[in-house]
This record gives C-alpha cells, sequence and structure tokens, in this order.
C-alpha cells in the first residue's frame, strides 16, 4: 500500500500547482525529498551570475521542483491546483515567508482522524527533526482514520 501525498507550491496565496505523490509520500520520504531539495534555495526576483540554488520566482522554483522529482512513469502526477481526497495522508505546502522557503505538512487523517499540522518552517528545520517525529503512523491507525473520516462524510453528507 503506498503512502500518498499532495505537495501544494502556493505564491501570493495562490497554488501554482499541485504534485501528487504515490507512494514514499511521508515526512521521512517525502518530506526528507522535499527538505533535501529545497534546503539553501534562494528565491529572488531577478538574477545574474551564480544560479546555484536560486529559483527567480515561486514559478520558476516549481518547475525545478517538479523536473527534480519526475524521472520516470509513475509516481509522480501533477493536478489541477488545490486537488484534494486523493487518499493522500499527507498534505505538504511550499511557501515564501520573509524571503524564506517554508514547508508545512499536514497529516490528512492525524493521530485523531482530523488534520493535524506536524510541521511548519524551513527546510533545514525539517531535516534537524528527529527521525522519531517522522515516523508514519502504523498502517491500522492510518486506514482506521480513513475509513471513519468516509463514514463520517457520508453519514453527514447524507442526512
Amino acid at each position: 500500500m503506498g503512502t500518498r501525498s499532495l505537495t501544494h507550491i502556493i505564491e501570493d496565496k495562490k497554488t501554482l500547482t499541485t504534485m501528487y505523490r504515490q507512494f514514499d509520500g511521508y515526512l521521512s520520504g517525502h518530506g526528507n525529498d522535499l527538505a533535501e531539495f529545497l534546503k539553501d534555495f534562494k528565491v529572488v526576483n531577478g538574477y545574474s551570475g551564480d544560479t546555484t540554488k536560486l529559483a527567480n520566482g515561486m514559478g520558476c522554483l516549481t518547475a525545478q521542483l517538479i523536473a527534480h522529482f519526475k524521472k520516470e512513469c509513475g509516481n509522480i502526477y501533477i493536478y489541477p491546483p488545490n486537488t484534494k481526497d486523493c487518499w493522500e495522508e499527507y498534505d505538504y505546502t511550499i511557501y515564501l515567508e520573509d524571503n524564506k522557503i517554508k514547508i508545512k505538512v499536514v497529516s490528512v487523517y492525524g493521530l485523531k482522524g482530523k488534520a493535524d499540522t506536524l510541521f511548519n518552517g524551513t527546510p533545514e528545520k525539517f531535516l534537524g527533526l528527529p527521525e522519531q517525529e517522522k515516523k508514519p503512523l502504523p498502517l491500522f491507525n492510518r486506514v482506521f482514520n480513513h475509513l471513519k473520516q468516509l463514514l463520517t462524510t457520508k453519514i453527514i453528507k447524507n442526512a
């Protein structure tokens, strides 16, 4: 069973694109991959000289991120902005705040069957988290929480 995730790239409070990852979407997988790619990146408006780890705006960063992750058929897909409800367990948002790239990570089904923010900060701080904090919930808990949310949603909609 894959651990699905969505990654939303935001610029000026608008989602530029949403990237779907079919498997390894948990924090120690996709989270680490995102943070490793984004660490030390600078987002600028205009550039010259050395462009290593440089993006000319969030659109440029988005294109570089997709190029970095999409290496073969499958696993990584581009969905319309703000896509939800793809059986994703983790929701990542990449945005710029005070000229720094930030990553927000939400566990969609959370520890109690509702969304929980697990992290919100720079890629460098994410990489500094203890590995214990990046472990996914046990499979039973994830499936139970997902089924609970589906049943609750259906009951409310049909009431």
